[in-house]
């Protein structure tokens, strides 16, 4: 069974306090009460939208390092799920190339600015 978040319970509660009271004389604390617990689980929800992004970024993350931290005798010549990342060069130079490491950011590097440009 999974906690209320602190700030949806707290939201809760300023919430629970309006209907408590709903023909007060106090309308504006009230109105205070339900904007403030409005705020509140529009945050929560940004909080929890951003918690999820950041997770999808670190997953992203790991699976750049795997692939620039593997070594380039573990990949040679094997293709499939054993295989490195191999670019097919441009230029003058033929057939392809194993990319690891500081190699691995300068051809990332290289490709970005040319789509900028």
């Amino acid at each position: 069974m999974s906690e209320i978040p602190e700030a949806l319970e707290v939201a809760a509660n300023l919430r629970g306090r309006i209907a408590r009271h709903p023909s007060s004389d106090t309308t504006r604390t009230l109105l205070v009460c339900d904007d403030a617990a409005r705020c509140l689980e529009k945050q929560h929800a940004e909080v929890e939208r951003l918690k999820a992004e950041n997770e999808a970024l670190r997953l992203n993350d790991a699976r750049y390092r795997y692939l620039r931290n593997r070594d380039p005798k573990e990949v040679f010549n094997k293709s499939g799920k054993a295989a490195g990342v191999w670019i097919d060069w441009e230029d003058d130079m033929t057939g392809l190339q194993l990319l690891t490491g500081d190699d691995t950011d300068a051809a990332i590097d290289a490709a970005m600015r040319r789509e900028q440009t």
